[in-house]
């Protein structure tokens, strides 16, 4: 018997009852977890703190991407996640838009010289990697969409990361640039989930990056996106193969917090129902311990992530 912790991204907000899913609300109660431990509500603290990691670097988002993107970085890189988003007129963020550049793009200063390298890794996401700038990360200063940033601001400090953001600044979008970070390393709690014994499932770069840091295995799942149009039963069967393997698997499902980015509340509960009936049923029909928890809330009033503590389901004491 293993263990499946199945980790719904940005799974509650202030309208979610588990009572309106059939599988999920005959799950045991736990209680409930602090994710964010004093830090801010985002997927790769709030993962990192339910994988048990000891400690969590401040600047770690962009770099993670990266890694789990396959993004090649250097210890001395400065690197940040971008978002692309619609603008109002009033330069008012609307919602994630996909990026229009499909390859890597190496922007250039005035003499020819690189001062960043842009990679597009799927739907509204990008990495900016700028060469040699690590040691500015202290003075920079971002504003990351995802924790309520309203508007497309300029980002203050180094002025090649501003000289980016200008560079993909148009009337009707822009790219929000944040989780700036540098080459690090994230310790694991090996009692908890050992290496060599741990198989992750997700279609995410951030949680794919965490994987990567936390020496875990990855297993690739054909028609897995990131999104709600993921394919879920081949998700929920390649974890259930998994736990024939590994003593532990960690499915991450990522879609209720897209849709909630998106501002949809229609979209996230049909999501969450089909969650409910594709994937926390078959694996309650299995002989294994299921526990599922959100990392942490995302309202889709507002498209903002949220960071109260989040309900714990069992099927085990």
């Amino acid at each position: 018997m293993s263990k499946i912790l199945c980790i719904i991204d940005g799974m509650t907000d202030h309208g979610f009852s588990p009572a309106e899913y059939e599988n999920l609300s005959k799950m045991k109660y736990a209680g409930e977890r602090d994710t964010c431990c004093g830090c801010e509500p985002e997927t790769l603290t709030c993962v990192l703190h339910i994988l048990g990691a000891e400690a969590v670097p401040a600047n770690l988002r962009g770099y993670a991407e990266a890694l789990g993107a396959g993004v090649p970085t250097g210890e001395t890189d400065l690197i940040l996640r971008g978002s692309r988003y619609s603008l109002k007129e009033n330069a008012e963020l609307v919602a994630p838009l996909p990026n229009a550049e499909k390859a890597p793009i190496k922007l250039n200063d005035e003499n020819g010289k690189t001062y960043c390298n842009f990679y597009p890794i799927g739907d509204y996401r990008s990495i900016f990697v700028f060469p040699g700038k690590a040691g500015s990360i202290e003075k920079l200063r971002t504003f990351p969409p995802s924790r309520g940033f309203a508007s497309a601001q300029r980002p203050e400090g180094v002025e090649a990361v501003a000289r980016a953001f200008d560079f993909f600044r148009q009337n009707d979008s822009c790219i929000a640039l944040w989780g700036e970070s540098r080459e690090c390393e994230v310790k694991r709690n090996a009692a908890l989930f050992p290496a060599g014994k741990t198989a992750v499932i997700t279609a995410t770069t951030v949680v794919r990056g965490i994987a990567k840091l936390l020496d875990f295995d990855i297993i690739d799942v054909p028609g897995a996106t990131g999104d709600v149009d993921t394919d879920l039963r081949a998700k929920t069967e390649a974890a259930l193969a998994a736990a024939e393997k590994f003593e532990n698997v960690v499915l991450h499902i990522n879609g209720a917090d897209e849709a909630s980015h998106r501002k949809n509340p229609a979209e996230k509960k049909a999501f969450l129902g089909k969650v409910d009936r594709e994937v926390i049923a078959a694996l309650l029909a299995s002989e294994h311990k299921i526990e599922v928890v959100s990392d942490h809330g995302t309202d889709p009033s507002t498209g903002v992530h949220t960071g109260e503590k989040q309900p714990v389901f069992r099927n085990f004491d």
